[in-house]
């Protein structure tokens, strides 16, 4: 992709965001009425009405900048006023998604019925997600990318990550978990600030990592350890967070269980995509170092694989303790499932390192090209057989504690294994500059094996 197409690619999305920020201002207009916030006090329908004017009006500048700052009428002195301009607008719709978030309280617009603090502080970060996005957008605005589609993936999620920083810290002042200690509203503040901070780390490191003072200070290879470990620290966070679900008794947010609304159930899957988002930060950041091309695309489909099992692993982990499995050999306990899960996240897992690694001198001279594919065909037949005999035992088991899982649900997530591991082994045998021929069809039968397994495991 060229680089003019990557710039005005980049300049619509601008755009396109420069008219939500507008629309939200018209529409923030349109319901202004007296409001009451819940612990700040009454707001009045004219100070509703500027706030509302002024995000349409930061949408505007928004629309219009981008949409003119590379003509004529841009050049000299408006040439240089016009930048700062953007970015102080910027500035303010991110401070505001902040402060909206972080001093969200329940409102009653008017007489309508009041809107809940959740929903305000969940505004406020998509505010501020909004500006980041934006201010992203501009900082790089005229920086080519040769892998934009992996560069951008890593910003975007970085961005997401510190969105949702901005949301825990919003809601930390109301909530209170209990099962492992008393977890109260300081320590759940300080688990969204050092989430927003792991986060605002990796981004800074991507938007400026071309300038001297960063790279030639910092250097390539301390760039890429620090954004690693820190991509890694947020994956292992996941994974702790999944582990520890179980433990956990009763979640209170204003006064209010969430546990009977949301259960444990939420709180696995927001462990789960934290994990998820560490992983594919960490393989952003790797991939973004190559060409985008079939290889690179190829990489991450193989990259994937491994992915979409460790985070389903983490899921498996994160549900292990409120879940009973039953069948006709008797009851599978909870330490049963929490080591499924485990395992999963370590057979994705070292399907994701193996292949970020597997041209490094270091793991060729201790492990050989040969072992490492004959350890890529094993990580493939060990998640094939287990999604058989999941879907050979899935006619007698019953999960209870999640409000029980029909049989052909299992049935369906042990062929998404058996077909998960032979694309993964498939994947690995066809890569660019991949194996030798002979390991080349021992991977094409074992592939074929796992797949005729399929239809027997279903009918017993």
């Amino acid at each position: 992709m060229g680089l003019r197409t990557i710039k005005n690619g980049k300049r619509v999305i601008g755009i396109l965001f420069g008219i939500i920020a507008l629309i939200e201002g018209i529409f923030a207009v349109y319901i202004a009425k007296p409001t009451t916030i819940k612990g700040i006090g009454g707001i009045t329908q004219t100070t509703f009405t500027l706030a509302g004017m002024q995000l349409a009006i930061l949408g505007v500048v928004m629309i219009l900048v981008w949409t003119f700052y590379k003509s004529k009428r841009m050049e000299g002195t408006w040439g240089r006023i016009i930048p700062i301009v953007m970015i102080l607008a910027l500035v303010i719709m991110i401070c505001e998604g902040i402060a909206a978030a972080y001093l969200s309280g329940d409102i009653m617009i008017g007489t309508v019925q009041g809107v809940s603090k959740k929903f305000v502080a969940l505004g406020g970060a998509q505010l501020f997600i909004l500006g980041m996005i934006q201010l992203s957008l501009w900082i790089r605005r005229d920086k080519g990318q040769h892998n934009w589609l992996f560069e951008w993936g890593a910003i975007v999620l970085n961005i997401l990550l510190l969105g949702e920083g901005v949301l825990i810290m919003g809601i930390a002042g109301d909530t209170t978990i209990t099962g492992i200690g008393t977890v109260l509203k300081g320590t759940v503040f300080l688990a969204g600030l050092q989430l927003f901070l792991l986060a605002g780390v990796m981004l800074t490191v991507q938007l400026f990592r071309e300038m001297e003072i960063i790279a030639n200070r910092l250097g390539k290879k301390r760039l890429n350890v620090i954004f690693s470990l820190l991509a890694l620290a947020v994956a292992f966070e996941g994974l702790v967070m999944a582990y520890f679900t179980d433990t956990i008794t009763a979640i209170t947010y204003a006064n209010s269980s969430l546990t009977d609304t949301f259960g444990k159930l939420l709180v696995s899957l927001v462990a789960a995509q934290l994990f998820a988002i560490g992983l594919l930060l960490f393989s952003f950041w790797k991939l973004s170092e190559a060409r985008l091309d079939r290889k690179a695309l190829t990489e991450f489909l193989g990259i994937g694989t491994g992915m979409v099992l460790a985070t389903e692993g983490a899921w498996v982990l994160g549900i292990s303790g409120d879940t009973k499995i039953a069948n006709e050999i008797g009851g599978l306990i909870t330490r049963t499932v929490m080591i499924a899960g485990l395992g999963l996240v370590l057979l994705g897992s070292i399907i994701v390192f193996v292949w970020h690694y597997k041209d490094n001198l270091i793991v060729k001279n201790i492990a050989g090209k040969g072992r490492i594919d004959v350890l890529m065909l094993v990580v493939g037949l060990i998640t094939g057989l287990g999604g058989v005999v999941l879907s050979a035992l899935s006619a007698n088991v019953l999960i209870e504690g999640f409000g029980g899982v029909s049989a052909k649900y299992i049935e369906l997530a042990g062929i998404q294994l058996v077909l998960l591991a032979s694309l993964m082994v498939l994947i690995w045998a066809l890569r660019i500059g991949g194996i030798s021929q002979r390991m080349k069809r021992v991977s094409y039968m074992a592939a074929l094996f796992m797949m005729l397994l399929i239809p027997p495991a279903i009918l017993m």
